[in-house]
This record gives C-alpha cells, sequence and structure tokens, in this order.
C-alpha cells in the first residue's frame, strides 16, 4: 500500500490557529488549545496518508467537480484534495462542523 504525503494549504494552517486562539481566549486555556491542534493536525496526517480515497466527497456540486473529500476530525472537518500524480493529499481548511463551510470554502457562485 503507497503511502502518500499530507501537506497543509496555508488556510488550513491559519484554521488551527485559529482554533488555538479561540480556545485560548474564550476557555482560557491555552495548553488544552495547542493540545488540541496538534492532535487534530496529527491525526489528519495520519488518517490520509493511507487509503486518503476512503473518505466521502463533499456533499456540495462545486466542491465535488473539484475533489474536494471530507473527513471529520473531533468537532472539526477538514476538506482536502488528492493529487494522485504526485501521491499527496492537499488539505485545504479545517472548519469547525457547527460553522457554514459552504462560506468559507471557494465557489464561483459567490
Amino acid at each position: 500500500m503507497e503511502q502518500y504525503k499530507v501537506r497543509l494549504s496555508q488556510k488550513a494552517y491559519n484554521d488551527l490557529r485559529g482554533i488555538t486562539n479561540y480556545i485560548s481566549t474564550v476557555y482560557l486555556a491555552p495548553t488544552t488549545a495547542a493540545k488540541k491542534a496538534k492532535r487534530i493536525k496529527e491525526t489528519i496526517q495520519n488518517k490520509l496518508s493511507f487509503m486518503p480515497q476512503k473518505y466521502r466527497l463533499a456533499n456540495d456540486k462545486y466542491l465535488t467537480s473539484k475533489g474536494y473529500h471530507r473527513m471529520n476530525v473531533e468537532n472539526y472537518t477538514a476538506f482536502f484534495v488528492i493529487i494522485e500524480k504526485r501521491k499527496t493529499v492537499r488539505v485545504m481548511r479545517i472548519i469547525h462542523s457547527k460553522r457554514e463551510w459552504q462560506r468559507l470554502l471557494p465557489n464561483p457562485e459567490q
């Protein structure tokens, strides 16, 4: 079984920083925030490095046409694309599952 490289986009890194900042400021728990962001990142990297195709396509017509998949990680959703030629997974966003993710991802109709 071939292993995929997992790369986070700048927006995905910004999302992790936002998660950390939110937990740190709202719940006054910077240590917990850092651990949670690290756990999310590690889970994404571990699960997507083997058979990323097992995760369903995003349930949005435009995102599906662009090859976006999604996976749940704790109470967040990671959106990613698979670049088969390079055996790479590119994580585009990491968004809290209760947020309106359709407004945060690319869509030419918006």
